[in-house]
């Protein structure tokens, strides 16, 4: 809801069909984001909803007996809200960047090679192992002793400073 005006003002600037009013588009882009299961994974609501709308207007000139080429070309054309976060997401992710990166770099070296090879890499429990010629079962309980290091460390420095941060394994 909160990007509803500038939705009706893109709309306004899109020049739909005639024949389709702004407030049914809004209506039915609302209806489709009524039928989700969840909307806990979209990541930026603002493009989605303007995508959504745009879907909706595209279903209508698709539908369309008679379909006005200059409306379907300026909707091709149009600039849907960036996916791209902002560069108040940008900036707080370079901070929780430098933050991980500081936390990794006191580890022990060993701990610090597996986090890095985990984390940088991808490589697996037993590909650790072989590289630094541990076992896959010292190597997860090393990973996971880094891991508590970083949520103790992050119990001290302020949860604020990770708010929103995600590990994505």
């Amino acid at each position: 809801m909160p990007h509803e005006p500038a939705l009706r003002a893109q709309l306004l600037r899109w020049r739909v069909p005639h024949d389709l009013d702004i407030d049914d588009i809004v209506q039915e882009t609302y209806a489709k984001l009524a039928t989700l299961d969840d909307v806990e994974s979209i990541r930026y609501p603002r493009a989605y909803f303007f995508q959504a709308a745009r879907s909706v207007v595209l279903m209508h000139a698709r539908r369309s007996r008679v379909v006005d080429i200059q409306a379907v070309e300026q909707i091709e054309q149009i600039g849907i809200a960036s996916d791209e976060p902002g560069p108040d997401v940008q900036a707080a992710d370079r901070q929780q960047l430098r933050l991980l990166a500081s936390m990794i770099a006191d580890l022990p070296k060993a701990s610090r090679t597996a986090m890095t090879l985990r984390l940088s890499h991808g490589l697996s429990h037993n590909e650790i192992g072989d590289r630094l010629g541990m076992t896959a079962n010292a190597v997860q309980k090393c990973l996971s002793r880094s891991l508590s290091s970083f949520v103790r460390q992050l119990g001290r420095t302020g949860a604020d400073v990770m708010e929103g941060w995600e590990i994505r394994s």
